[in-house]
């Protein structure tokens, strides 16, 4: 996993990991409840979950009506650099076998305002890939696709497509720009309306599409995987850093029954996942089971 997707998780959720005064539960609480309730309205996980071809083959081939796409790279939460001026980060960039280029950026606070973001996204597009000395017949065709939270017309459609034409005669003008904009308010039973539909969903086994479902609940996973190792050392580290812990040994032992005590008390994992979450063994989980489940009146016993 990529280390900036971490970042903006702490980031947006408003976690501190520095903060001094949170508790290892409570920074583990806030930062998976924050993991669970990410959807691919989200950017930073929508562009993880996109990186994998077949999401983005799918996500791509509904927006634009097309069966026989076939992405040949991709690219995520990708910086367009300008010297010495404006650059911009781009949440999903890919290319197809034909090498046309495709932009997918998530917007939930849609407004006008984002027309001339678009603009800007796509004049970073050209200047990156036109080499110095190529000649402009050589750019892409490019698709810029905006899924935003809200629709910025008053028309309530669920898509919009905008080509630039010709005032006098109404003929395409053949640029090969395409912006594309998609309302995910609309969320009705047409193969868009469902996609939308799995972009705002929290629980993956809500979602209509199997490949989304099955990548959603990976990266999840994943992350939780990842934030939770990173916060036993970190926390295993602060108790010895205060002199709570007897010593290290004793010290990391507490803290790894404490982690997965929570993780009986508030997930649905198996007794195999905590035990490879917590890089101990099936048996000593199922052995602090059994004494959470014989506490009385909320008073936990400590395993030996």
């Amino acid at each position: 996993m990529q280390t900036y997707y971490t970042e903006e998780i702490a980031e947006k959720s408003e976690i501190s990991e520095a903060a001094e005064d949170m508790t290892f539960e409570e920074k583990r609480a806030e930062i998976m409840s924050y993991i669970r309730r990410m959807t691919l309205m989200d950017d930073a996980f929508m562009s993880m979950v996109l990186q994998d071809k077949e999401c983005i083959e799918l996500v791509l081939g509904i927006i634009l009506e097309r069966d026989d796409l076939e992405v040949m790279e991709c690219t995520t939460q990708y910086t367009l650099a300008n010297l010495g001026n404006r650059a911009a980060r781009l949440d999903v960039m890919a290319r197809d076998k034909n090498g046309k280029v495709y932009d997918i950026e998530v917007q939930n606070a849609a407004s006008e305002k984002e027309i001339k973001r678009i603009r800007l996204y796509s004049a970073l597009l050209d200047s990156h890939y036109l080499d110095k000395g190529d000649e402009p017949r050589n750019l892409p065709e490019t698709y810029i696709i905006y899924i935003m939270g809200s629709d910025i017309y008053p028309d309530n459609l669920p898509i919009y497509h905008i080509d630039r034409t010709v005032r006098e005669t109404g003929k395409t003008f053949e640029d090969e720009l395409h912006i594309i904009l998609v309302n995910s308010l609309i969320r009705d039973d047409t193969p868009l309306g469902k996609l939308m539909h799995d972009f705002h969903c929290i629980e993956p086994e809500n979602m209509n599409y199997n490949t989304l479902n099955r990548h959603t609940c990976r990266y999840k996973e994943e992350m939780e995987e990842t934030k939770m190792s990173e916060l036993m050392e970190e926390y295993g580290a602060k108790r010895e850093r205060r002199g709570e812990a007897r010593g290290k040994a004793i010290g990391e032992a507490r803290v790894k029954q404490e982690l997965i005590r929570n993780l009986l008390n508030e997930t649905t994992f198996s007794s195999e996942k905590i035990a490879k979450l917590t890089k101990t063994s099936v048996e000593e989980v199922e052995k602090i089971d059994k004494i959470r489940k014989r506490s009385d009146n909320g008073r936990i016993e400590t395993a030996p």
